[in-house]
C-alpha cells in the first residue's frame, strides 16, 4: 500500500483547521486525551504530539525514515482535523527500548479510525518511523451505506452488514465482539485444524454460496467448518504456510487489507506487528489475537 500526504487527509475524512507546518499559534490539545499523564519525550508522548495537538514545535527531531521522508512538512495530523473531533491518549501495543508500536482512536462525526504509530530510538530520541491505518476504498462505505438502507445481495452471506461494521469498528469493539463468541471461534478453529489438508473455508466461494442456497456439495469436507463460521461476522478461516500451525479467522475487508483474529497454539508463532503487513496485533484472551494485515 502506498502513502502520501493526500492518503492521511482522506483516510480520516478531515478538514484543514487554522493550524498548518511552521504556525506560530499555541498548539492546542483536541478532546478524548483525559485520563491519564505522558512523560515528555516518551514514545507515547511522540504519538500523542502528533495526533492530538494542532502543532508539534519539536517535531523535525522526532520524525525519522519512510514517514521524514514523505509526511515532515505536512505538520500534525491534530492540526488537520475538525475542532470536534475526539483523539485518545496512545495506547502502547509493544514496546522494547529500541522500538515501539502505538495506538490512537480518533472519533469524528459518525467515523471512527484506529491509527497504529510504530517508533524508532535514535540517539536516545524517540522518533515516528511509519503511521499507519486500515482504510477502503469509497466503494466499500457505499456498499455498506446500501446495507443499511436496506439493500439485499441475494448470493452474499447474511451477516455481510455485521460484517462490514466490524471489519471498520474501534479496535475495542472487534475484541469484544471476539469474547461474546469465544465458544463459536474456538469451535470453529478446532474442527479447522483436525482437517490439516484444508487450507481454507470461504463463506463467498462456490460451495459455499450453493449451500446456503440448499444446493448439494459433492464431497463436502468444509460443511462442519462452514456451519460453524457461518454463525459468527467471520467470513473466512484459512491457514498461511508462512505461519504453520497458525489459523487465520478474516473477518472482512477488500483484497489484501483486512482485520480479523488469529489461533495461536502451540506451534504457532505470532507474527511481529510492522507496517507493511501485520499492522496490529493483540492479545484477547488464551491463545487468541486480534489483528489487521494489508
Amino acid at each position: 500500500m502506498r502513502w502520501a500526504a493526500s492518503a492521511l487527509i482522506v483516510a480520516l475524512g478531515v478538514a484543514a483547521c487554522s493550524s498548518s507546518p511552521g504556525s506560530t499559534a499555541t498548539p492546542v490539545r483536541h478532546m478524548g486525551g483525559s485520563g491519564g499523564t505522558l512523560a515528555k519525550d516518551s514514545p507515547g508522548w511522540v504519538t500523542d504530539q502528533f495526533y492530538g495537538w494542532t502543532a508539534f514545535p519539536s517535531e523535525s527531531a522526532h520524525v525519522t525514515g519512510e514517514f521524514a521522508r514523505r509526511f515532515d512538512k505536512m505538520g500534525t495530523l491534530g492540526a488537520l482535523l475538525k475542532p470536534t473531533a475526539k483523539v485518545s491518549l496512545p495506547r502502547a501495543l509493544a514496546e522494547s527500548d529500541t522500538r515501539a508500536v502505538y495506538a490512537t482512536t480518533i472519533s469524528e462525526a459518525k467515523r471512527t479510525a484506529e491509527w497504529y504509530t510504530y517508533l524508532v530510538r535514535e540517539q536516545g530520541t524517540w522518533k515516528i518511523e511509519a503511521v499507519r491505518t486500515l482504510e477502503f476504498k469509497p466503494l466499500y462505505y457505499a456498499l455498506l451505506d446500501s446495507l443499511r438502507r436496506g439493500w439485499h445481495f441475494p448470493d452474499a452471506p447474511p451477516t455481510l452488514r455485521q460484517t462490514m461494521e466490524l471489519t471498520i469498528a474501534p479496535d475495542s469493539a472487534i475484541r469484544k465482539y471476539f469474547v461474546l463468541h469465544q465458544e463459536k471461534f474456538q469451535a470453529m478453529a478446532d474442527a479447522f485444524r483436525a482437517q490439516p489438508t484444508l487450507q481454507g473455508v470461504d463463506l463467498a466461494d462456490v460451495a459455499s454460496v450453493r449451500a446456503r442456497h440448499g444446493k448439494p456439495v459433492p464431497n463436502d469436507r468444509e460443511a462442519p467448518v462452514r456451519a460453524l463460521l457461518s454463525q459468527t461476522a467471520a467470513t473466512t478461516v484459512f491457514r498461511d504456510v508462512k505461519f504453520p500451525g497458525c489459523v487465520f479467522v478474516r473477518i472482512g475487508g477488500m483484497g489484501g487489507a483486512h482485520a480479523g483474529y488469529m489461533y495461536a497454539p502451540a506451534g504457532c508463532t505470532v507474527p511481529p506487528m510492522n507496517p507493511h503487513s501485520f499492522i496490529y496485533i493483540q492479545k484477547i484472551r488464551g491463545a487468541w489475537y486480534a489483528y489487521k494485515a494489508l
